[in-house]
């Protein structure tokens, strides 16, 4: 490897400066102790070097914080977490005193502690914690994503409203509680509920976390016990009543709503479903011709909301015509990835048509579901199964036969 030169007993690295990167890195030329004379070792410490200097240079030249977040990233390429100069004990102080070139004023920056974390501002915060976790996220889809930066782009935005947008190292407390206080008299005002600010300032409080393990900033985290004491009887979706059921299945009364947001509905009053979970099943999901009609629940394309939500959902009545007709359309192509908007229009149509009373939504297809199952007097286990839960024990076997399920949502059912 041509970067990696023996210099008496030990490598070392040494890089010409990309002519690209010249603007933002002074030096023509990189050279620094590999710290050992084993060439192999030697070979993978300079790949691994080039490539955080690489990234620290992309850093610059794209603007982002390029005095901490590229030195950050050198730093870990030297082999130490970046720490400021004041939280340094005595013997790393002396370990990176003994690593440092003192002809280096990149190397002295970095690993002696001593450049702000200024420009890590808060407006910066949903951005760098999407980017943090972006393992977590690889399976959500787009409008998924969407959903998912929502409340973390919502709390930032409302942050900078009330306080400025501030680096994060000037967060104090004091500017954290302006925050709460702010929230509290939206609270007492009507404008929104308890639930809805706790949203917000556990979002600030989760990005901040992250973004300060990730950087190896070591600052209190100003968003920590400031939540508000929320009511005991928080609101819950409202299961939809077997008479507004029997409304919505009145002949005629779906007729102007459009054929895949209908069969979302049938499949959603005869399953349980989350809405989001129907309009996701591809063609090769539904096993239609099987002895037991019914249809996987797998993470193809989207996320399901938890390792529960993965079943087998077992098709009858009014629910398995609906299937039938969504395997010839080949699936779900209007709302695949468009939940929101589905449900959303599903919502507006039933109350403009007086289909529900206000209060209720779509989602209580789901609640009523699961009253009919608890009226079944069920097992814990069953019922599970059924509604995609987890179980609050370890699972054992392959769960409930399909047979079995259908025998019990036969009579629950509407046909």
């Amino acid at each position: 490897m041509t970067r990696v030169k023996l210099i008496g007993r030990t490598y070392r690295f040494r890089m010409r400066v990309p002519k690209m990167f010249r603007e933002v890195e002074p030096r023509n030329e990189v050279d620094i102790s590999l710290k050992t004379p084993d060439l192999l070792v030697a070979e993978a410490k300079a790949r691994k070097f080039e490539k955080e200097l690489v990234a620290m240079w992309e850093a610059r030249m794209a603007g982002e914080n390029p005095d901490y977040e590229a030195i950050v990233k050198y730093c870990q390429a030297m082999g130490f977490a970046y720490r400021a100069v004041g939280d340094q004990s005595d013997g790393d102080f002396m370990r990176r005193m003994g690593a440092l070139d003192p002809y280096s004023k990149v190397q002295s920056q970095s690993l002696m502690g001593t450049v702000s974390a200024r420009g890590m501002s808060i407006s910066r915060m949903p951005k760098m914690y999407e980017t943090l976790s972006a393992y977590r996220l690889k399976a959500k889809n787009q409008e998924q994503l969407r959903i998912w930066r929502i409340p973390f782009n919502r709390a930032a935005d409302l942050f900078v409203e009330v306080c400025g947008d501030l680096a994060m190292e000037d967060v104090s407390q004091q500017e954290a509680q302006k925050l709460r206080d702010h929230l509290r008299t939206a609270v007492e005002n009507g404008e929104i509920v308890a639930n809805t600010a706790n949203r917000m300032i556990g979002s600030l409080q989760t990005m901040f976390k992250e973004i300060c393990r990730d950087k190896k900033l070591w600052l209190p985290n100003p968003f920590n016990d400031m939540r508000l004491k929320e009511s005991k009887t928080k609101g819950r979706r409202k299961a939809i009543p077997p008479e507004m059921i029997d409304k919505i299945l009145a002949p005629k009364a779906l007729d102007r709503l459009n054929d895949e947001a209908r069969d979302v509905l049938y499949i959603c009053i005869n399953t349980g479903c989350r809405p989001s979970e129907i309009c996701g099943v591809l063609k090769h999901h539904m096993h239609l011709t099987a002895n037991v009609p019914h249809f996987e629940l797998v993470e193809e394309e989207r996320e399901l909301k938890t390792s529960a939500s993965v079943r087998k959902v077992v098709l009858v009545g009014i629910a398995l015509e609906a299937m039938k007709r969504r395997y010839k359309a080949g699936g779900f192509p209007r709302y695949k990835g468009k939940h929101s908007s589905m449900t959303a229009l599903i919502n507006k149509y039933l109350r403009n048509n007086d289909l529900i009373d206000e209060g209720y939504t779509l989602y209580g297809l789901r609640h009523s579901f699961e009253d009919r199952l608890i009226s079944q007097n069920l097992a814990d286990r069953i019922s599970a199964e059924l509604m995609g839960h987890e179980v609050k024990r370890e699972r054992y076997g392959d769960g409930p036969d399909l047979h079995l399920l259908a025998e019990i949502l036969a009579p629950i059912s509407y046909h």
